[in-house]
């Protein structure tokens, strides 16, 4: 029996963070970043699953896989792939920020969080990642966890737009309304085209019942980005409930006519289409809302609400006689 292999030893170099690999496995993961660069994922993924095979430490083409899955978007495979190299090299982050990725796209917003916490231990000083787990603290309701998080990076970039706009958003989940005013005006003043901000600022007004507030900040919001079908809307209910019916009808349709397919812009229609007695428009707004929205929780009511404009409006046309 020939107890010797006729086939040469493969030739190892050192070109991972987890040790030596064989030049074939290295030749592979050279293929499958060509075909990355010519947006080939299919062929990538077979060349990384070859570089993975030929040499079982090779981190990087662990990773490589795992990205080439991701743009898949098949997320789950691509999480599998970064766990396999986080087992040769625990401490390699890349692999924890890319599973973090992939968690948040499968919605899974308490393992994105883990994967931030593990990326941050490795690195506690890295700003970026601190602002991620902040984001995703606040995205799990942890937010004193989130506030510690994010004024650190404020603290680090007083003039970055977004950390002081991701704080403002944290004290406004808060409720601590005069703190979330001071950071989404600070993000405008550093960048006076953050529309986002706007929005949240007219929606705190709004809130506190300080409509007049909230109009000039939906307004502006609009004007920034015309196809904004809930700025509209909110700018509807804002002159509704001033009373301003004519302006509250406008802009319920603007935001009908940029979105038809909301359920929100159609209810307050209705509502200003009833207060103006116009009942047979508003019967077919209520009528449009639950169409959209049927699984709405106030159904019963509206049905009911319906049933009652019914005569009047039957009234008002001259088909009941006092």
């Amino acid at each position: 029996m020939d107890f010797f292999s006729k086939k040469e030893p493969s030739e190892t170099i050192d070109g991972s963070a987890g040790g030596q690999i064989s030049i074939e496995a290295l030749e592979a993961y050279k293929k499958g970043r060509n075909y990355v660069g010519n947006k080939n994922f299919e062929e990538a993924i077979k060349e990384f699953s070859q570089a993975t095979k030929l040499s079982k430490n090779y981190v990087e083409a662990y990773i490589a896989l795992g990205e080439a899955y991701y743009h898949q978007k098949q997320y789950k495979k691509a999480i599998e792939q970064y766990k396999k190299a986080l087992k040769v090299s625990p401490d390699f982050i890349t692999g924890y920020l890319n599973m973090a990725i992939a968690y948040k796209q499968l919605g899974d917003m308490p393992k994105a969080q883990e994967s931030y916490q593990n990326a941050l231990d490795i690195e506690p000083e890295n700003i970026s990642i601190m602002g991620n787990l902040g984001l995703a603290c606040l995205a799990n309701e942890e937010f004193n966890k989130a506030e510690d998080l994010l004024l650190k990076v404020v603290k680090s970039l007083p003039n970055n737009s977004t950390a002081n706009y991701n704080l403002g958003l944290v004290f406004y989940k808060k409720k601590r309304y005069d703190s979330a005013v001071y950071y989404f005006e600070k993000a405008i003043e550093l960048k006076p085209g953050y529309v986002q901000a706007y929005k949240d600022l007219g929606n705190i007004f709004f809130v506190r019942g300080m409509f007049k507030e909230s109009i000039k900040y939906y307004t502006i919001a609009v004007e920034k980005e015309p196809d904004y079908a809930d700025g509209f809307n909110n700018l509807g209910n804002a002159y509704n409930n001033i009373e301003k019916y004519d302006e509250a009808l406008k802009f319920f349709r603007i935001a009908i006519k940029n979105n038809p397919d909301i359920p929100e812009p159609h209810f307050g229609l209705a509502t200003v289409l009833e207060t103006k007695e116009m009942f047979t428009e508003a019967i077919e707004e209520y009528k449009l809302y639950l169409k959209i929205n049927k699984n709405a929780t106030n159904k019963k009511d509206v049905l009911e609400k319906i049933k009652n404009l019914k005569p009047l409006a039957e009234y008002k046309e001259g088909k009941i006689n006092e």
